[in-house]
């Protein structure tokens, strides 16, 4: 073992080589023609590190190298199903499976991960191929490939292209040239010299074909669609500040209230419905005093993902309600007329959407946003389907009642993200919550009671003073101002809600009221705030507590609100010689963390109730199974690949070599190892007589003249002796003559 340990080693040295330039070339190949450059240092060690580790593997764990190759593709199996470290990078390399078409480029985003995980990915690949004596010259047509396509989607080859190419040339070269016991690297100096010299003979600047160009800057477009990437904020989701309602304070330090002046003729879509519709825009949980923040979504989920399909059901409530109720869907139509913002706005019972324009790819949030990665164009149009349930409707509330007593398992958790209130909320706040909920006994009814209340005791305006800034703005609108538009009533309805513990959530989008005709016409004035809360059983139910949208829970037909300055009914505001001591709230909250992926059977309807679309989420058993089936089939390649006769005809300058190693290994499975003081004839000599049947002395005889003698051979003999060993081994035996 340890004669050969110096052979192994530079044999492996060798392979490490040909991967990291193979491997490596092919990465910053491919970079180069994805974003026009790629970080060479960081490519070429991330290479380096991958290539001399496979080495390693093969030198000292040879038996475990495939092994490893199997641990690392069950790895990425299960993060195909969310499930382990890999589910990130499993879940881009599912989209591009997906979407076929989206393989010869890569988003900007993904850049600085690519330039280490392209490098990794490639160079372990090549590892296993040179390592594994598969010929280096499918190599070059991958090259060859990409090189051409990344020149035309770059529009232009650049000097790292060509140093990629260069690399991945010199990479094939060594390979042809490699010998198991010899560093041989004159054809990589050769390569290195050629690649230099076409960098200095290079131009400086380089002519682009406009047409490639833009077809490229398309490719971007659509891979930056169906991607999967962290909602990082970067783009520009929808805020009532552009439709006029400004929020008071700076941009450093934002606050709700104020003077509102939207624009009644700026026109932002038309909806054909026909029936009024809170087209929702961004829900939002944590209320601070001074403002309402989304601190839930950190990630986006494609809509069309399947693997993630039970989690967008779960937010839209497509399990809920948990009764018998016959439900029966409605539809509806949106056409966009102005440019604005990423968000789709779309009801919260959603139960299907379809895209009408091009490259509108939609996206959803832990908050159950939904939205593009563009911002919304003129023309841009989508329909959608859902399933209406007003609010004071009997049906709906027989439906609540009926859902009481089902077991919701999604309760507590959704209970404890929205219920939570600032520390400094006073207690007189809470005392108008009791007295506004009047006594009712479930949660239902007291959110209705609390939102009549508000109703019936304060006034809708926007003409309003600005809040000092050192109160809270719930309990300002409520003892101090007395009046005030949507924001004012949204805000005061939720924080009364979680007050009486139930779970309630903010929401701002836009408020379609149709015409006779079935269309409403949307402008700036329509941008609206309501609130959703959520009820055991049943799940979000949408309460409007701003007056003047009393017959918006009925039957949708909704007058405009009156923008008075009228006195406010009698309030339960304090008298005007006792000081409203509220304590400035604090505007930092801590974000909650975004939930895990659900289970496949988190909120299930009954069994006697089939749902609308059938929960068929991702088969965990059938996805394991075709990873196992997968694994399976490339242990049998791998197991092909590695037969010595195989090997031995694809080497024929060092066949005899190949099949006198693996007839000592079956000899010693077989008999018994050779012992280190024994010449090669003696013990084949040995052998000979317990297996009569075999060739083995003129083996021998002829392999010791090829070694000591340097005559050419022939290696027929060979082959035949060795067809005739591989039939008296077992599959374990042959299995371990391939591995060792």
């Amino acid at each position: 073992m340890s004669r050969r340990l110096p052979e192994r080693l530079a044999g492996g040295l060798t392979g490490a080589l040909v991967s990291f330039l193979t491997g490596g070339g092919l990465s910053v190949l491919i970079l180069a023609a994805l974003y026009g450059r790629a970080d060479l240092g960081t490519a070429a060690l991330a290479a380096a590190v991958t290539a001399l580790a496979v080495s390693l593997l093969h030198v000292f764990l040879r038996r475990w190298s495939l092994a490893v190759y199997a641990a690392a593709a069950i790895l990425l199996g299960l993060g195909c199903a969310n499930i382990g470290p890999l589910r990130e990078l499993a879940q881009g390399l599912r989209i591009f499976w997906v979407y076929g078409d989206l393989l010869s480029a890569a988003l900007p985003p993904y850049r600085e991960v690519l330039n280490i995980v392209l490098p990794v990915v490639m160079t372990a690949l090549c590892g296993a191929l040179v390592l594994m004596e598969i010929p280096g010259m499918a190599l070059s047509f991958a090259a060859a490939a990409s090189i051409l396509l990344g020149s035309r989607l770059a529009g232009a080859v650049n000097a790292q292209a060509l140093i990629g190419a260069g690399a991945c040339i010199a990479g094939i070269l060594t390979g042809i040239a490699r010998d198991d016991t010899r560093l041989t690297l004159w054809p990589l100096l050769v390569a290195l010299a050629a690649v230099a010299l076409s960098a200095l003979l290079m131009p400086r600047t380089l002519p682009e074909t406009p047409a490639l160009r833009e077809t490229a800057e398309e490719v971007y477009r659509t891979i930056e669609e169906y991607l999967p990437a962290s909602d990082d904020n970067t783009r520009s989701g929808f805020t009532l500040e552009t439709e006029g309602f400004l929020p008071h304070g700076s941009d450093m330090s934002p606050r709700l209230g104020g003077p509102a002046h939207p624009d009644e003729e700026h026109a932002v879509m038309e909806v054909s419905t026909p029936y009024t519709l809170y087209l929702r825009g961004i829900p939002m949980n944590s209320y601070n005093g001074l403002i309402w923040e989304d601190t839930l979504s950190v990630r986006r989920y494609l809509y069309a993902d399947l693997l993630t399909q039970n989690y967008r059901r779960q937010l839209f409530d497509e399990y809920l309600p948990l009764t018998n109720a016959q439900l029966t869907m409605d539809s509806a139509t949106v056409h966009i007329l102005s440019a604005g913002a990423t968000t789709l706005f779309v009801p919260q019972r959603l139960r299907s959407l379809e895209m009408r324009a091009g490259h509108m790819t939609p996206y959803y949030n832990a908050g159950s946003e939904m939205f593009l990665t563009r911002e919304l164009q003129a023309g841009d149009s989508y329909a959608f389907t859902y399933l209406r349930l007003p609010s004071d409707s009997p049906a709906t509330a027989s439906m609540v009642e009926a859902a009481q007593a089902v077991a919701d398992t999604r309760y507590a958790e959704i209970a404890k993200t929205y219920t939570q209130l600032p520390a400094h909320m006073q207690h007189e706040v809470y005392a108008l919550s009791t007295r506004a909920a009047n006594g009712e006994e479930t949660p239902y009814r007291r959110a209705l009671a609390i939102r009549d209340y508000l109703r019936e005791h304060y006034t809708y305006s926007l003409n309003v003073a600005e809040p000092p800034d050192n109160v809270d703005f719930a309990t300002w609108f409520l003892f101090r101002e007395q009046k005030g538009y949507c924001t004012y009533f949204a805000t005061a309805l939720a924080v009364l809600c979680r007050m009486q513990g139930i779970p309630a959530r903010y929401v701002t989008g836009y408020l379609a009221m149709p015409d006779k005709n079935g269309y409403a016409r949307v402008t700036s004035a329509h941008a609206h705030a309501w609130v959703e809360i959520y009820l055991n059983g049943f799940g979000w139910l949408t309460l409007d507590a701003t007056p003047g949208h009393e017959q918006d829970d009925r039957d949708g037909d909704v007058p405009p609100p009156d923008d008075s300055n009228s006195t406010p009914t009698p309030s339960p505001a304090p008298p005007d010689d006792q000081p409203l001591d509220v304590v400035a709230p604090t505007p930092t909250s801590s974000p909650t963390p975004e939930p895990d992926l659900p289970e496949a059977q988190a909120t299930e309807p009954p069994d006697e109730q089939p749902p609308e679309e059938p929960p068929a989420g991702p088969n965990l058993a059938l996805l394991i199974a075709l990873l196992l089936i997968l694994l399976l089939a490339g242990c049998v390649v791998l197991y092909a690949l590695m037969d010595p006769l195989r090997r031995a005809r694809r080497h024929p300058r060092r066949a005899a070599d190949i099949l006198c190693t693996a007839m000592d290994k079956a000899l010693a499975l077989l008999i018994r190892p050779r012992r280190p003081d024994e010449t090669l004839i003696a013990y084949y000599e040995m052998a000979a007589r317990q297996l009569p049947d075999l060739p083995l002395r003129e083996m021998a005889a002829a392999y010791s003249a090829r070694v000591y003698g340097q005559k050419p051979i022939r290696t027929e003999p060979f082959e035949a002796a060795w067809e005739a060993m591989d039939e008296k081994l077992t599959p374990i035996q042959r299995l371990r003559v391939r591995l060792n």
